[in-house]
């Protein structure tokens, strides 16, 4: 997903799905890839296929990445 994510070269990228889909784990292992926090890390990626394309290797903890999850956010909470 990351792979065809990256080329696909958007300006801007909706993730929508159900509740209990995956939305957070999926944003969660984008920020892991990018984040300079986690450059060298190829410990995480190592068997993936990403990690067998040198361009992807070197893409890897390259970026400053934002992370927010509204996770927590409960509607009803919005509503009061």
């Amino acid at each position: 997903m990351t792979k065809e994510w990256w080329e696909a070269d958007d300006e801007v990228t909706l993730i929508t799905r159900p509740r209990r889909f995956g939305k957070t784990l999926t944003m969660s292992m984008l920020e892991k890839f990018f984040s300079v926090e986690y450059a060298g890390r190829s410990d995480l990626f190592e068997g993936l296929d990403i990690w067998k394309e040198e361009k992807y290797r070197k893409l890897q903890g390259t970026y400053p990445v934002i992370f927010i999850s509204l996770a927590p956010v409960k509607w009803v909470d919005m509503i009061l």
